[in-house]
């Protein structure tokens, strides 16, 4: 009589024939034969109003159970009757009745094991609905017409970010990235990212600098929550959600040729300190989305090995940049139709943002002092001659022609003026040779 209303209820054990310690128990074929009134008006509203898993029941002996069920009229939600053996009769007449479905099991601890694994799953799996994405985009485009709704455009992506971390802040720690733990973690960060990533790629390809500048609080904030220390794969797989919205920031902004759009986001603060290393000191400033991609990079060429253990991934060179190519190809064919041009696109950008890393790490006249980790954050370009090559020649043709009025020091992609871009142009290429090298891969 007391109990909370069953809708507001998360699980609630109703045990209909009493319990052992206590002598009011109902156990024989008599004390079966009716349910008090409160009971029975208990039963039918459960019937009624929820689905039913029927487990290690012969349907033959609890002569009200049986009367309950047959007399619910609902059949809003269906019945499962999972059976071990023989079915009974009784049985098939309450599912008969019911319009049930029966599952043929090995046994009640197997069945409910699995069945909770397949749900974990699912939620795992789980995509919000597409018309609130679409809706999302609708809106987004909208603010985007005019300079006026720069605070309402603020509002919506600081909106979806902040409702992102929180979901992410409730998720467990991972325990260990074998078998498919690794895999329905990160399916888990995209399902929870949906929005923000259909929304990161549409506002980068149709924004100016000050319209993306929206931007900038919620990449610092994703950028905040990345692990900094610790294993290399726990830090490559928490940074993976910082990782997936500046790779959709940056597909977008490349995919339009907005070349200030990837040069704003890798300005972008990311709440954490650097060390510049120079011959008299080592000083510190404040960390940009350039300086904290390349840490993370660095852990994710760390863990190549960890990270195959994604499904697909076991025999893939760089398995995190082809599982980001892959997850990202659902928010772009809007914007790039073709399969060919999107890997063009990816790699362009992975191209042109490794060599932006490196225009922001200080002077690259000559190898950095912490020579221990990669220079450059590695990318599909690796093993994907083609788009490498146009990219680098066109870089370089633009530095040859135009000097420093060429976009690619404008906004600081190759280096902060003409020679410096040389500079890191050569040394990017020199980079890529070794690593090419290293992994002996010939293009």
């Amino acid at each position: 009589e007391g109990m909370v209303p069953l809708d507001h209820t998360p699980s609630c054990v109703v045990k209909l024939h009493g319990d052992y310690m206590d002598e009011r128990i109902r156990n024989t074929s008599e004390e079966l034969l009716e349910y008090p009134a409160s009971v029975n008006k208990l039963l039918d509203r459960i019937f009624q109003d929820y689905g039913l898993i029927v487990c290690g029941w012969s349907g033959a002996w609890d002569v009200a159970l049986n009367k309950a069920l047959r007399r619910a009229a609902s059949r809003r939600y269906t019945m499962y009757w999972a059976v071990y053996g023989d079915f009974g009769p009784e049985a098939e007449h309450i599912v008969k009745a019911r319009e049930g479905r029966v599952i043929n099991i090995e046994g009640a601890d197997q069945f409910f094991s699995d069945l909770s694994s397949l749900v974990s799953s699912l939620d795992d799996h789980e995509m919000p609905d597409p018309r609130s994405i679409d809706a999302t985009i609708v809106q987004c485009k909208r603010f985007l017409s005019h300079d006026q709704y720069r605070i309402q455009l603020f509002d919506l992506i600081d909106s979806i970010g902040r409702d992102v971390l929180s979901e992410m802040a409730e998720l467990p720690e991972l325990e260990s990235l074998e078998g498919t733990v690794l895999t329905h973690r990160m399916r888990r960060y995209e399902s929870m990212c949906s929005r923000l990533l259909a929304t990161a790629v549409v506002t980068s390809y149709w924004s100016n600098p000050i319209q993306l500048n929206a931007w900038q609080t919620t990449v610092e904030r994703f950028f905040h929550r990345a692990p900094t220390s610790g294993q290399e794969e726990t830090i490559a797989v928490g940074s993976y959600p910082a990782m997936l919205l500046v790779y959709a920031l940056g597909i977008g902004s490349v995919a339009s040729g907005r070349l200030e759009n990837l040069g704003t986001v890798l300005s972008f603060p990311t709440g954490h300190d650097v060390e510049v290393l120079s011959r008299q000191m080592v000083p510190s400033r404040e960390g940009k989305v350039a300086d904290g991609l390349n840490e993370m990079m660095l852990s994710v060429a760390r863990s190549r090995e960890a990270l195959r253990h994604l499904k697909g991934m076991e025999r893939r060179y760089m398995p995190i940049n082809e599982w980001l190519y892959n997850t990202l190809r659902e928010y772009t064919r809007e914007i790039i139709p073709t399969e060919k041009r999107y890997e063009r696109t990816f790699d362009k950008m992975e191209v042109l943002t490794a060599l932006g890393c490196g225009a922001r790490l200080g002077d690259q006249s000559a190898p950095p002092a912490h020579a221990d980790r990669p220079w450059y954050p590695v990318g599909c370009f690796i093993y994907r001659n083609e788009t490498f090559s146009k990219t680098v020649q066109e870089v370089d043709d633009s530095l040859e022609r135009e000097g420093n009025s060429s976009p690619f020091v404008r906004f600081n992609i190759a280096g902060h003026d003409a020679a410096h871009g040389r500079s890191n142009l050569k040394a990017f290429v020199d980079f890529v040779n070794v690593v090419r090298d290293q992994y002996h891969i010939r293009v």
